[in-house]
């Protein structure tokens, strides 16, 4: 899901995302998107090393007179044109070859992201709204309401 709505985030999503700063540490959170596959919505999180990154890299475009606009992709491929989301998981191939390792992917990440979450303490409710599956419960959404 991250990879899907990062595909298709504009510079203006990545600029007008909130910014928290915790422990000095700054993180970016989205406006929750909806999924394709549930409809749920993800909340999507982006984390202070990814943060720094992200800027560093929009900063690059910009000094490379790369498209920069409001309106631009955020991220561009080798083509300077959106990068499509079937993009990251090319690059999580490469990856694996680089580290020698063949079954690294972008699920691998979930997983990880899964098991940190889970390591910390967070409670499962919480790792399926950040991941952006459905939740039942009191935390899910309220069924639609019917005409008397």
């Amino acid at each position: 899901m991250y990879f899907r709505m990062l595909c298709r985030a504009r510079a203006r999503d990545w600029l007008e995302a909130e910014s928290h700063v915790v422990d000095g540490e700054v993180f970016k959170l989205f406006e929750p998107k909806e999924t394709g596959k549930t409809k749920a919505p993800a909340y999507v999180i982006v984390g202070p090393e990814s943060v720094e990154a992200i800027d560093q890299y929009m900063e690059d475009r910009r000094n490379n007179g790369l498209p920069m606009s409001p309106s631009s992709p955020l991220f561009l491929n080798r083509q300077n044109t959106r990068f499509h989301p079937d993009g990251f998981g090319h690059v999580f191939q490469r990856l694996g070859k680089f580290l020698d390792k063949k079954r690294i992917s972008a699920h691998s990440l979930r997983k990880f992201h899964t098991t940190m979450l889970e390591y910390a303490g967070v409670s499962q409710n919480w790792i399926k709204k950040l991941q952006g599956k459905v939740v039942g419960g009191s935390l899910g959404r309220a069924p639609p309401r019917r005409a008397p």
